[in-house]
């Protein structure tokens, strides 16, 4: 037994000697590097240990939580009374419980031991590649900002019930932002992510190198009349303006508080027969990847919308047991906040065409490579500025664009959806294609 799951088990131990009937504690141990970049420099670097846990307590069906940011014992044992007070406070819930062990299979390729070892220079050094790239590619690109941040070290939980289990991981976030300008032309903000579980798999100077070429090609840009018509979303913009919205519907708790369009609606469809996605926790080298859940429940593979026909919702033990059915291991939260419920790895499936195919296929349309605005994720309403935005006519890109928005509803692009690539791109926990759509209401400036 590691460290920090002794100590989860002696939190767990001293709540029940205070009267918790139930008990869960859930730790961290880790370490946090950070590399910052600003306007064309690195403008700060940092580490800093990232420590706590959380304690989950149940008192005749009423509920307490606690934390601290400490794995100090006089601490844990503050931390004990403090929420079996909370509890014998809070109200009765009948569906509070917390889940019986399941075997857990471990997931591979989340955890390089060699970053065990690797200090703030490694990541110092990646970060010097991504700005000298991007800024050496062309004198034109302005990097405005970005940063790369490597995470190392253990979680753990242990309940009363059972429930042990403790992982090591390691993973990297790289983030960087930038445009062009050529005298009074100014391109727009575009954007680059890419995570990895090892540092070696970042590639700082490819990263640079990619987002300036994409830059560059956004000066020039003109503005476009008004029409309602095909827009082609890069994995960016689907993840701006879809999968969160998706995710909440989806989400067990929204649809038990009648908060979900998709309530009522499994085996039914909500969209295109092009439409598969399926989420998937157990995927290797995932980069929401883990052997089991905030609650200690394993992940596993689990088809969310198959040829448009909705399949499953996602639920943590409290809205399993409030639905009456089994926990599909999507509790989700860090060691300070109560559990929530939160996707793993979020996969729209990838098509048979290419980008270049979809963009072949359309006579008239735009796409879109970076969406700023806002999206409702019960209502499904989306609105904003096509901060990266190409003409497509007659089956080719002919110009870049500006002072263009585009509008409609989330729900109605599911069902509008005409094309889907094999092109995919990872942006945080969601892999994702290029997707097009048609009916989506484009305003020229």
């Amino acid at each position: 037994m590691s460290e920090l799951l002794s100590l989860c088990e002696k939190a767990v131990g001293l709540a029940q000697k205070k009267g918790a009937d139930e008990a869960e504690a859930y730790g961290i141990d880790q370490k946090e590097t950070e590399v910052a970049l600003e306007r064309n420099d690195l403008k700060l670097c940092k580490s800093q240990l990232r420590t706590g846990i959380g304690l989950r307590v149940l008192k005749a069906k009423r509920l307490g939580f606690a934390s601290v940011n400490s794995l100090d014992v006089e601490k844990i044992e503050k931390l004990a009374q403090w929420a079996v007070a909370l509890a014998s406070k809070a109200p009765k819930d009948k569906y509070n419980a917390l889940p019986a062990p399941k075997p857990i299979r471990r997931v591979a390729d989340i955890y390089d031991k060699e970053c065990e070892a690797q200090g703030s220079d490694a990541i110092f050094e990646q970060a010097t590649e991504m700005l000298r790239a991007a800024r050496g590619h062309d004198r034109r690109v302005v990097v405005d900002g970005g940063l790369l941040n490597g995470t190392v070290g253990e979680r753990a939980i242990f309940s009363s019930h059972g429930i042990q289990a403790s992982e090591r991981e390691s993973l990297y976030n790289c983030f960087l932002i930038a445009f062009a300008r050529d005298g009074q032309d100014v391109g727009s903000f575009d954007h680059i992510y890419e995570g990895a579980h090892r540092l070696r798999d970042i590639d700082g100077a490819g990263i640079g190198l990619r987002l300036a070429k994409r830059v560059v090609k956004s000066l020039g840009a003109k503005r476009t009349h008004s029409f309602k018509g095909t827009v082609l979303m890069a994995p960016s913009t689907v993840q701006a303006v879809l999968t969160y919205t998706m995710e909440s519907s989806i989400d067990a708790n929204n649809v038990q508080k009648g908060m979900s369009k998709f309530a009522g609606k499994i085996g039914k469809p909500v969209g295109s027969a092009l439409l598969n996605v399926v989420d998937d926790g157990t995927l290797p080298g995932g980069l929401g990847s883990s052997s089991f859940d905030r609650e200690g429940l394993p992940h596993k593979r689990l088809p969310i919308i198959s040829k448009g026909t909705l399949r499953a919702f996602i639920h943590n033990s409290y809205t399993a047991t409030k639905g009456g059915c089994p926990s599909t291991g999507h509790a989700y939260g860090a060691q300070r906040n109560v559990l929530m419920i939160g996707a793993t790895n979020f996969i729209v499936m990838p098509g048979r065409n290419s980008k270049n195919d979809l963009i072949g296929e359309t006579k008239k349309g735009v796409l879109v490579t970076r969406f700023s605005g806002s999206s409702e994720t019960e209502s499904g309403d989306f609105s904003g500025v096509v901060k990266g935005g190409f003409l497509i006519e007659n089956g080719e890109i002919t110009r870049p664009l500006k002072e263009t928005l585009i509008a409609g509803n989330s729900f109605d692009l599911l069902n509008n959806l005409s094309g889907v690539s094999k092109d995919v791109e990872n942006s945080y926990n969601h892999r994702l294609p290029y997707m097009r759509f048609e009916g989506v209401t484009v305003t020229g400036g």
